[in-house]
């Protein structure tokens, strides 16, 4: 308990402070868009790397195997595709999120839509990181309080934020990433001194039996396109580039990022199949089972810290960046005040949201749903096209809500191959939009 609190209270202590270092809006929504590339590639593992990346792929590779590893296998691709096509050129724009990119290249309709999308979307992001807290909270301080320090973990982000803004949130996120790390570390490390070989490994096929362990090939494509996309086109990422002090740093930090990525996916899929393989019968998730059994005392705290900082790292960026998109794109206006006001709005809903829905995976699964169908391809086509050919609003639109339409109805009938479908339909209509030429 003395742990959490003073990490917590750390936290507080930075967003109190850098509460004076905030001038206006850019300083509240980008940093001031001066960040090196150390401090932004950091901020984009930091943020990325959640309750999907340590929870949510450790209990999917328990029950599937090494598959799991295209959860962020592919978003690591995705990050070193965007730092080939779009970093550079997203960072030029100048812009402050990514529904402005959008208005950009598709006009006002382009951005309340995307914005809105967004908005709704990344509320359940955040909702699945509080769940997560909830449940590492109470591993760290050994009380069975899941609502309790899901509602006092929270508040601290929240309130830290919205003080802080994006500096305290740079600056707690390089923190964060150096613990996440040694937690990931510390529990990979915990189970490979066992007698389990590669062979074993490698021919894992999860705690599922019959067609339960088989993995179904249209989870695989999800896997890549849908949640991989998120990766590619996200704003959590994009509100990383327009930190940067240079279209070349946010390259750079890009690809350094997506790099680092697929060695992280790979450890954290290990450390589910070990833990798999340790306990056959095994229903609880991997790094709670290596905590409770084989880490030890002083490597479980290591291993906690660092989940609990992958969640907050996450988190924080979630908030500003659906409060900066609810102020500057829906609203219209950049007040800080307002968007500090808008923060704690958000953050709330979304508190709330977690304490009536505590599955993880499925929050977090259900909102790339919607997102990626909706906004990837949509967007991606109309930046590559921005400048050189005219888009046709009206069909861009079209592709945006077809998409869109399409994740909605995955979400509602369980059957992702639906969002798939929303995918390409989304691409072709997208293509067709930027057809004519000036």
């Amino acid at each position: 308990m003395i742990i959490l609190l003073i990490y917590l209270a750390v936290l507080f202590a930075i967003g109190i402070h850098d509460y004076y270092s905030i001038k206006g809006f850019d300083d509240y929504v980008l940093a001031g868009r001066k960040q090196k590339q150390g401090i932004v590639t950091m901020s984009i593992l930091a943020t990325v790397v959640g309750a999907s990346a340590t929870m949510g792929i450790s209990s999917l590779a328990a029950r599937y195997g090494i598959i799991a590893f295209l959860w962020l296998g592919s978003g690591g691709i995705a990050l070193m595709l965007q730092s080939v096509f779009l970093s550079e050129k997203v960072r030029n724009l100048n812009v402050y999120t990514l529904p402005g990119l959008a208005e950009l290249t598709a006009g006002r309709e382009g951005k309340i839509l995307t914005a809105v999308i967004i908005v709704i979307s990344w509320t359940g992001i955040i909702a699945a990181q509080f769940v997560a807290l909830s449940s590492i909270a109470s591993l760290l301080t050994g009380i069975n309080a899941g609502p309790l320090f899901m509602i006092i973990c929270s508040a601290v982000i929240i309130i830290y934020t919205a003080f802080g803004g994006q500096f305290s949130i740079m600056r707690t996120d390089a923190l964060q990433f150096v613990l996440l790390a040694a937690g990931i570390t510390a529990a990979l490390f915990a189970v490979m001194g066992s007698s389990i070989s590669m062979a074993d490994i490698t021919g894992f096929k999860g705690t599922g039996s019959g067609s339960e362990a088989a993995v179904p090939l249209v989870k695989i494509f999800h896997l890549v396109f849908v949640v991989g996309g998120a990766y590619f086109i996200g704003p959590d990422i994009f509100s990383r580039n327009f930190t940067s002090d240079s279209s070349v740093t946010a390259r750079k930090a890009t690809m350094t990022a997506g790099a680092a990525l697929l060695l992280i996916s790979i450890a954290v899929t290990l450390t589910g199949v070990y833990a798999a393989l340790l306990n056959p019968g095994l229903t609880e998730n991997p790094y709670v089972f290596i905590i409770k059994n084989a880490a030890g005392r002083y490597g479980a705290i290591i291993i906690i810290l660092g989940l609990l900082s992958a969640v907050i790292s996450s988190t924080d960026t979630c908030i500003m960046t659906a409060s900066a998109i609810i102020e500057k794109d829906i609203i219209g206006k950049t007040n800080v005040i307002a968007t500090r006001v808008i923060v704690l709005i958000t953050g709330t809903a979304s508190l709330f949201l977690a304490l009536f829905r505590k599955d993880i995976l499925s929050l977090l699964t259900g909102t790339y749903s919607v997102f990626s169908p909706g906004v990837v391809f949509p967007l991606f086509i109309s930046l590559l096209a921005y400048g050189k050919r005219k888009i046709s609003k009206p069909l861009w639109l079209a592709a945006v809500c077809a998409g869109g339409l399409f994740g909605i109805a995955a979400n509602i009938t369980g059957k992702e191959y639906l969002s798939l479908a929303g995918m390409a339909l989304s691409a072709v209509l997208s293509l067709i939009s930027v057809r004519r030429k000036p």
